[in-house]
């Protein structure tokens, strides 16, 4: 999920763990050169559960644009969000990483 700078947007990120075991997923923040923009975040979603979040609650004070990168032990689904300042919103696309 691309990611874009927070004073004109901010970003968010839904998760839903469709499974019968709880998920743990790791957030990893990549800033446009491909290195770590902060240390990763790893939260556990219980099974049959879903949560969304700003990315800044998973990275306070963390201002730049990039990729977040979403690992998970177990098969989940997720979803980018971008809200504009003007009030208007869009989803990011999700692609799979192999």
């Amino acid at each position: 999920m691309n990611l874009y700078p927070a004073n004109t947007e901010t970003s968010a990120i839904a998760v839903a763990n469709p499974g019968a075991d709880p998920a743990n997923i790791t957030y990893q923040l990549i800033d446009f050169n491909g290195q770590a923009a902060a240390p990763p975040v790893t939260r556990t979603l219980p099974a049959k559960n879903h949560a969304a979040f700003f990315v800044n609650q998973l990275f306070p004070g963390t201002t730049i644009g990039g990729t977040l990168r979403i690992l998970s032990d177990v098969p989940i689904v997720a979803t980018g969000l971008l809200f504009h300042n003007n009030g208007q919103f869009a989803t990011f696309p999700v692609f799979p990483v192999p």
